[in-house]
């Protein structure tokens, strides 16, 4: 099997904080959020080589129809400000982040172990398929129906890419804040005016819901949202 080391770089980030992590809970995984990298997890050479050594040059429709499946795992990894870490108790981590045009529907992950070896990836997503005409959009299932798919070496057993499905099941900060939200029409993205220092969010929420504001990245308009009283 060959071999497929995290990036020195990248394991600066990984291996950080490790001991504290095992401190915190022995017995469960921890989740930490990463600063932004130099370069994104996508255009750092030794992922790239570890992605193409796992699923070769085949071809699948996952994000994108009929499209090389090691180009939709890299590019649901391409966001560099939503990067995460988690450390499970027998060493094993789960690097993660989104896709560069969402805001985690469809997101990529690789688990690797205790050696620093990539041992699967991990892709949700929507089972994209070309659109009735050549010109028509892509059509993807739709949240809730995005799916898990994993891809591990061969003679891998499934269990071993358990902590790739946990790591499906947690949503990404974006995505859990709009479920957590009283006004789903207040996620429409509002930029700021040029003219004018006036908040990007003008609506107003339901009576007893609290308004929150994030820009999603230094390049992202600012989005709002409602957050019901707990």
């Amino acid at each position: 099997m060959k071999k497929s080391l995290i990036p020195v770089a990248l394991a600066s980030l990984v291996f950080a904080c490790a001991a504290t992590a095992h401190a915190q809970d022995a017995a469960a995984p921890v989740t930490t959020e990463l600063p932004p990298p130099a370069l994104r997890l996508s255009e750092q050479t030794r992922i790239r080589s570890a992605v193409i050594g796992l699923v070769g040059y085949a071809r699948g429709s996952y994000t994108e129809p009929d499209t090389l499946i090691a180009q939709q795992l890299l590019e649901g990894m391409r966001s560099k400000f939503d990067v995460t870490r988690t450390v499970w108790p027998d060493g094993r981590q789960v690097i993660a982040s989104v896709s560069g045009g969402g805001h985690g529907e469809e997101r990529a992950a690789m688990l690797i172990d205790a050696d620093g070896r990539v041992q699967a990836v991990g892709l949700v997503n929507g089972h994209c398929r070309a659109g009735a005409k050549s010109d028509d959009p892509k059509v993807c299932n739709p949240l809730p129906q995005t799916v898990l798919s994993v891809f591990q070496h061969a003679g891998a057993s499934q269990a071993d890419a358990a902590p790739l499905v946990a790591w499906s099941k947690q949503l990404p900060s974006y995505l859990a804040a709009m479920a957590e939200s009283d006004d789903p029409a207040a996620w429409r993205p509002r930029r700021r005016s040029r003219a004018s220092n006036t908040s990007p969010a003008s609506r107003t929420c339901r009576a007893g819901a609290s308004r929150s504001c994030r820009r999603a990245s230094p390049r992202r308009c600012i989005r709002c949202w409602c957050r019901r009283p707990r």
